[in-house]
């Protein structure tokens, strides 16, 4: 097994205003492992600082290390906007064996930009003044962690059902159909 594996990219991508609210993903790249015997390669992550364990559980692929496989691009999704992570990846061949850790690379802790205000639009989740797919993509989030959703969130994100007038009416919190009905009128299937 190669004893190196050279990380080339780190691309990080914030969804969402607010880092009490939503996740950060991180798209890491490599240089494949040209041995025949490779198996894949583990992506090991952790939050906080570079030194100790990797033992990393934020992402929704799960703990530390993450199987990728035998890719050579993989996204962690879900990890905490307002925490540093470190990553290094390792491959492995068909009987176990794992090579020393790649260079380690770090995703910073995001800039966090105002909070959406209480006086939101029914569906602008992100606060930009328009609902659109990524005001969707953004309460979907939320509905996948709910104890981090806040109030100004659910005024903005808490859409469904809509009223006898077509108008949102909301049920007290943010799940998957506000952010299907938000993709609804995202792409013109309704209207409020």
């Amino acid at each position: 097994m190669k004893k190196s594996i050279c990380l080339l990219l780190l691309a990080v991508s914030c969804f969402g205003a607010s880092a009490q609210v939503f996740a950060k993903d991180v798209t890491l790249n490599w240089d494949r492992n040209t041995e025949p015997d490779l198996a894949g390669y583990k992506l090991y992550y952790k939050a906080g600082s570079s030194t100790g364990t990797f033992d990393g559980s934020d992402a929704v692929q799960g703990k530390s290390p993450v199987d990728v496989k035998n890719l050579d691009t993989f996204t962690l999704n879900g990890l905490d906007p307002a925490k540093d992570y470190f990553f290094e990846v390792t491959a492995y061949d068909a009987s176990g064996n794992e090579s020393a850790f790649s260079n380690m690379v770090q995703a910073y802790a995001a800039v966090v930009p105002p909070a959406v205000p209480d006086t939101a639009a029914a569906g602008d989740g992100n606060g930009d003044g328009v609902v659109n797919i990524a005001d969707a993509l953004v309460i979907l989030q939320a509905s996948l962690k709910p104890a981090l959703q806040t109030q100004t969130m659910k005024a903005a994100g808490d859409v469904w059902p809509l009223d006898a007038n077509g108008k949102p009416k909301g049920d007290g919190v943010i799940n998957l159909n506000d952010a299907r009905l938000i993709l609804q009128r995202a792409v013109g299937l309704v209207s409020w």
